[in-house]
């Protein structure tokens, strides 16, 4: 397994060579070209088949840091109450 941090963003490899498997999350705060990325992927573990599942995690928050702090606090204090 490993694990790479990208400025806000990370990469994170699980491989099980017994089982011919690897787990592969990337997690970009940027756009980035999925196909290709799962093309190169592909070929780099010589995978016969590959699964995409992709998430858009953190879109229900706004660009303007502030904004996004406020609606954070207020989820923690509902969580903790």
């Amino acid at each position: 397994s490993g694990f790479v941090i990208i400025a806000e963003s990370h990469i994170s490899i699980h491989t099980f060579p017994d089982k011919g498997h690897a787990f592969i999350d990337i997690f970009s705060c940027k756009q980035f070209d999925i196909h290709k990325a799962i093309a190169y992927l592909t070929t780099k573990f010589d995978a016969g088949h590959a699964d995409k599942r992709l998430s858009g995690r953190g879109k229900e928050y706004p660009r303007e840091v502030e904004a996004a702090r406020e609606i954070v606090a207020r989820s923690r204090v509902a969580i903790s109450h």
